[in-house]
């Protein structure tokens, strides 16, 4: 067996699995898109935290949902630019 990973809270590889999903991750499907603009460190966290704390349990987070978030990020980048 693998080395012992702790994640917090008394979960660790033995008794649970982690799902990260990261800074890179945002960028990366931000780099995708015909419509790509820039996003900071900050503001892709911003967006992984939104979708911690706001995503359906019977789904979970995922690609489709980045997407959909950033579609929000765009169109309020664009928003503010405006104002």
């Amino acid at each position: 067996m693998s080395e012992l990973i702790e994640y917090r809270d008394g979960y660790n590889s033995e008794n649970s699995i982690c799902l990260i999903w990261c800074i890179e991750d945002i960028k990366g499907a931000m780099e995708m898109r015909d419509d790509k603009i820039d996003i900071s460190d900050e503001e892709c966290m911003d967006i992984l935290w939104y979708m911690e704390s706001n995503h359906d349990s019977c789904f979970g987070i995922t690609w489709d949902g980045i997407d959909y978030h950033l579609d929000e990020f765009i169109q309020d980048k664009k928003e503010s630019e405006v104002k």
